[in-house]
């Protein structure tokens, strides 16, 4: 089995840095078309976060990001809309449409595994709280989600799960919101939560895959100190690879968990 995958992250597009951001578009397509025509055409393309610098100018900068990488990745490589898959980060959320009471609330009343859970199960049913966290990524979800994708098996605002066969063999993907957290107010790292529950749901959705991806924008030492390790271990657990963003550097690593072992790509 192999499975080709570009992937991008951290790509902050801004009006002020479109001289440059077309510089680097047009010097990625050539690579990536210089790697295709040696056999390494990428199968599908991960893109995990900050696709824009600030979500408040989400018609330009979703627009920049559409023309200078988004557009001419897909005609270089041939690939649909459904070939390419996102999460957001916390660049993409619009710092306009957060409520500071509502944010200072939420960190006072999430303090353990246990008030997430109910938390999240409180989210299912649409109420308000819900209605506060999306607006911040409204514009994310909206530009994401534009064209629809074939492969998509659940649409949700914590995760995304997607499902496609890739010539002989299954490939699942999941998508984990590692941003919903992300606000102007104080420090995101050991603030931010995945939920390891939510983790098991979302593998779930793909366990009978042949390889199971899993995207996320923040390395997992941002998470609060309740959800690192047990999402850490859950990832690797059930998912052969994780591609992550936020660092702004390229590294890879095998990581081994007593029972399970996951690759990780940033």
């Amino acid at each position: 089995m192999k499975l080709n995958i570009l992937h991008l992250a951290d790509l902050h597009c801004n009006a002020e840095d479109e001289l440059y951001l077309n510089t680097v578009g047009k010097a990625l397509c050539k690579d990536v078309a210089d790697q295709a025509a040696s056999g390494a055409k990428p199968d599908i393309v991960c893109v995990t976060g900050d696709l824009v610098n600030r979500g408040q100018n989400a018609t330009v900068e979703y627009g920049l990001a559409e023309s200078i990488f988004l557009k001419p990745l897909r005609e270089t490589l041939s690939l649909p809309h459904s070939a390419f898959f996102f999460v957001p980060g916390n660049h993409d959320v619009d710092r306009t449409q957060i409520s500071k009471p509502f944010e200072l609330g939420i960190g006072q009343n999430i303090v353990s595994e246990n008030d997430f859970r109910q938390f999240y199960g409180a989210a299912q049913s649409e109420g308000p709280d819900i209605e506060f966290l999306r607006k911040k990524l409204n514009s994310y979800f909206n530009f994401v989600h534009a064209n629809g994708n074939e492969y998509l098996k659940h649409k949700s605002f914590f995760y995304d799960a997607f499902e496609f066969r890739n010539g002989s063999f299954s490939v699942g993907i999941v998508s984990l919101n590692s941003s919903w957290r992300s606000s102007q107010f104080g420090d995101d790292v050991r603030r931010l939560i995945i939920g390891e529950h939510v983790v098991l749901e979302a593998a779930s959705k793909i366990s009978n895959c042949d390889i199971r991806l899993c995207l996320c924008h923040h390395p997992f030492e941002m998470l609060t100190e309740w959800d690192a390790k047990p999402v850490r271990q859950t990832v690797a657990k059930h998912f052969h690879a994780l591609l992550n963003g936020h660092v702004h550097d390229s590294d890879a690593a095998a990581t081994k968990q007593l029972l399970a072992g996951c690759c990780k790509t940033r």
